[in-house]
């Protein structure tokens, strides 16, 4: 379970897919890219939290609570 929660391999995911953002933004679809960014950065934020509420609460808990949050997430 601990391996679903850790978030830094979403971490390094979201550094590709900002380099996409840019790429996306510099062909000329500003509109487009602000609204992957701001996407980016809300999935990032709920995965981090979610880490950490798992890291608080989750371990040695209720592991399919935890499996339907993670399915959720």
């Amino acid at each position: 379970m601990d391996e679903f929660f850790d978030h830094r391999p979403f971490l390094v995911a979201s550094i590709v897919m900002a380099l996409v953002i840019v790429q996306v933004c510099l062909s000329g679809q500003t509109p487009t890219a602000l609204m992957a960014a701001g996407m980016l950065v809300c999935a990032l934020f709920v995965r981090i939290m979610t880490a950490e509420a798992y890291r608080r609460y989750g371990r040695g808990g209720d592991e399919r609570r935890w499996l339907r949050i993670f399915a959720a997430m």
